[in-house]
């Protein structure tokens, strides 16, 4: 037997775990359209702009016209954001679903 799911530790067990205890994921992918002067990044964090805690994470973009972007966030699935502030240069974006 190469895995054993029911002894030890594999790789991705506590996804594993989350979607059989809890039924569903953390995270959410999405994408959305932003506007912003301010460069984006890979990596980006992108926070509640009340807490300023993390909300998620650009994966992924690529531009779209000018001080526009398509953007692919990793998110946490509650509470869904209408706004962000993107970590780096501290600058408020609207996110808008495509």
């Amino acid at each position: 037997e190469c895995i054993s799911f029911t002894t030890g530790c594999y790789k991705s067990q506590e996804i594993i775990a989350r979607l059989h205890y809890k039924s569903k994921p953390k995270h959410t992918l999405n994408c959305y359209r932003i506007r912003s002067e301010a460069a984006i990044t890979v990596g980006e964090r992108l926070l509640a702009p009340d807490t300023m805690t993390e909300y998620g994470e650009i994966i992924d973009y690529a531009t779209d016209g000018s001080n526009a972007y398509l953007v692919c966030v990793s998110h946490l699935i509650e509470p869904q954001l209408c706004s962000v502030i993107l970590s780096e240069s501290n600058t408020v974006v609207i996110l808008e679903a495509i």
